[in-house]
């Protein structure tokens, strides 16, 4: 942080959800989606995981 901006973060290297469930593997990608509680709210994650899968038609 500096002294000209206190509300100032550093920089981090973030990792999106996307970016997380594209370096799943299918197997991953499956417990992920079984291991779903609720999908009418899905997380950030659940919802890139369920993308994924669809993207790599991955059957259920």
């Amino acid at each position: 942080m500096s002294e000209q901006n206190p509300h100032e973060h550093p920089e981090v290297d973030a990792v999106t959800a996307e970016q997380t469930a594209a370096g799943m593997t299918d197997e991953q990608l499956t417990q992920a989606w079984v291991a779903v509680t609720d999908v009418e709210n899905l997380t950030d994650l659940e919802e890139a995981v369920s993308a994924e899968i669809e993207r790599r038609k991955i059957a259920s």
